[in-house]
Formats: C-alpha cells, structure tokens, sequence
C-alpha cells in the first residue's frame, strides 16, 4: 500500500470525524443551553481533534493487511480504549468506578460493534466467493 494514499486517507477520515463530532456537540450545546451565550470549550474541541486523529490512526492500523488480523485488533481495541480514557473520561473529570465503568461499557460496546463488524464482513466475502463470471453454456 502507498503510504501517501494511507497517509492521505487517514487525515479525511479524521477531518470527517472531526467535524461530525464537533457539530454534534455544537449542536447538543446549542440546544441545552438556556440562555444566549454558547460557550463551545477550546480545550473540548482540541480534545475532539486528538481523539479523532487516534481514532483514525487506529483504524489505518485495523486496515494494515501485512500484520497479524490478532495482533491489528488487539492494537485497535487498545488505542481506541486509550483514546476514549484520556480524550474523552479524564476532561469529563471521572475518577475511581466512574472510570472503570467508563472502560467497561467502552469494552462491551466495542465487542459488539466489531462483532456486528465481523459478520458484515464474513458475509460480504460469501457473497463476493459465491459470484462468479456467466459461461455461455450453450453456442451460438
């Protein structure tokens, strides 16, 4: 794989997440907030950014077909699992069980989502096998 293309294709993926999640919460904000004054936090958006370039990073590394499918998840589910601690728990101010919950509903929700993920992809590949190219049987 060409490493400008990877490269290149990792910082779209992270831009378009970025955005979506920083208009997300421009939007919740926007709703919630009673008076005129919408105060969207410096440090909120910048943690939106570094999360969203992890995140990415992480899946570039999900994508990677020369290491190990093993090791390429447990990479994935550890960087993400970082991510979410330190972009998302620590500048929400958890500390202690809110923490560890935190991790726990980032770990089961993980496994479902990559389990949904693998029977997408599982079935995909049946279908891709199973289409071959039409042979005239008979001439004509």
């Amino acid at each position: 794989m060409d490493l400008k293309k990877l490269i290149s294709g990792m910082w779209r993926y992270s831009c378009g997440l970025f955005t979506a999640m920083t208009a997300t919460y421009a939007l919740i904000v926007t709703i919630m907030t009673v008076n005129e004054d919408v105060y969207l936090s410096g440090e909120r958006i910048l943690m939106f950014f570094v999360f969203s370039v992890v995140f990415s990073i992480a899946n570039t590394i999900l994508k990677l077909t020369s290491i190990n499918s093993a090791i390429r998840y447990i990479l994935h589910f550890v960087a993400i699992g970082l991510d979410v601690y330190f972009c998302l728990l620590m500048p929400a101010g958890m500390t202690g069980s809110k923490v560890v919950v935190g991790i726990a509903f980032y770990s089961i929700g993980y496994l479902i989502i990559m389990a949904i993920r693998s029977l997408f992809r599982s079935k995909l590949k049946t279908n891709l096998e199973k289409t071959e190219e039409y042979k005239r049987q008979f001439k004509k």
